[in-house]
């Protein structure tokens, strides 16, 4: 047996296991990392997250849209291995000097 029940107030979720990581507007500024939607960058702590989650150390992470190297640079921060590809060469050399700048080895 259902019943329906009305209800007169807003019902807000308490949380959830994103809830940690901030929008673009509310994200702290760092010079390694862009948050502008025109740069394409995507947030390292995002990414960060959805890496964790989703696989272990020494794993291959596999981007298809490399871009500047975010997703590579966090993944090599993760102690993952990882492939880049992107059809533009100027944002794979950009990827390159991005990840050798990190100096993780």
């Amino acid at each position: 047996i259902m019943k329906k029940i009305k209800v007169d107030e807003k019902i807000f979720p308490v949380g959830d296991v994103w809830s940690d990581i901030y929008s673009f507007t509310q994200s702290e500024m760092r010079v390694s990392e862009s948050l502008s939607f025109s740069s394409s960058q995507k947030p390292e702590h995002l990414l960060r997250r959805i890496i964790q989650a989703s696989s272990n150390q020494e794993d291959i992470i596999l981007d298809f849209f490399a871009g500047i190297g975010t997703t590579a640079a966090v993944a090599k921060k993760l102690n993952r291995r990882f492939l880049g590809i992107d059809i533009s060469e100027e944002y794979c050399k950009t990827a390159v000097e991005r990840l050798k700048l990190l100096n993780l080895e």
